[in-house]
């Protein structure tokens, strides 16, 4: 019975900014089942509401509500369910690809891009501040360092500087990746082209150019030099866009990658100095 119910695609859904949002919050919060059709999970129930009207505007189909019941002080978890076998296979004609660590970033013109990277942002993403509540930086995680590094690889061509780190979690075994945005200028970028994409409200409301860090007086102008964008750009950075610049002690507790070795790890003193980073950043 789910296999059967009929799509109703608006043609103009591959320049849609929605479907793209859509697409990478359920690479990111999602999983897609073959026989059923996709699940979207969050807490937070109103971008699932958003989810749910996208995708009746643009397929056709309805969607179920679920709860998922966990022990406190974990919230619960809502799920969005859409029973649509043809949805899924019209999915794979396209060449999207779902899974935790097998989804691919697809080759979109930036305005799309943002749209689908604010999409990755709700379901993986971070915004951190000081202490002072100003944005300290944006971090997207993954488990799937090979996409994430194609998002570094985009956004860097796009004229952003952003910083690409591998962790690997004493007390887990496996690596995980985590793309940073930081310095005034990047997140000033990233809140202009990125947030507006944002549908969760306790993101969004952190990521508006009043919490932006206070310029430094000295802060010179100038253009990536694979920018995009006009030679009027803010300074976005230099070519080498992963170099750790103004180094925190704490960042000594992920690997910095740029290179195609899959192998690095950090030293044995890191586990303690990863502790006292996610120990400072739940105290900010």
């Amino acid at each position: 019975m789910h296999g059967r119910k009929h799509l109703a695609i608006r043609e103009d859904i591959l320049s849609s900014e929605d479907f793209w949002w859509l697409v990478g919050f359920l690479q990111g919060d999602g999983h897609v089942d073959r026989r059923n059709g996709i699940r979207l999970i969050s807490t937070d129930r109103e971008v699932l509401d958003d989810s749910e009207k996208i995708i009746k505007n643009l397929f056709g189909l309805g969607s179920s509500f679920y709860i998922e019941h966990r022990k406190l002080p974990q919230k619960h978890k809502i799920v969005l369910d859409v029973y649509s076998r043809s949805l899924i296979q019209w999915l794979d004609s396209i060449g999207l690809r779902f899974g935790e660590k097998t989804w691919k970033v697809p080759r979109l013109p930036l305005k799309l891009f943002c749209a689908y990277l604010g999409g990755l942002f709700d379901a993986e993403g971070q915004v951190i501040l000081n202490p002072n509540g100003r944005i300290y930086r944006f971090v997207i995680y993954s488990a799937n360092g090979t996409s994430l590094r194609a998002i570094w690889r985009r956004m860097i061509e796009f004229g952003l500087e952003c910083t690409l780190l591998r962790r690997k979690r004493y007390d887990k075994p496996s690596i995980h990746s985590q793309l940073e945005v930081r310095r005034r200028q990047n997140l000033e970028w990233f809140i202009e082209r990125i947030g507006k994409h944002c549908r969760i409200r306790r993101k969004s409301r952190c990521m508006t150019p009043e919490l932006l860090p206070r310029p430094f007086p000295s802060q010179a102008t100038a253009v990536h030099p694979h920018s995009t964008e006009s030679s009027s750009s803010p300074h976005l950075g230099s070519h080498s866009g992963c170099l750790i610049r103004n180094a925190h002690p704490f960042r000594m507790g992920l690997t910095e990658w740029a290179g195609e070795d899959l192998n690095l790890r950090p030293s044995p003193c890191q586990g303690d100095v990863l502790t006292r980073l996610r120990r400072r950043d739940e105290a900010s």
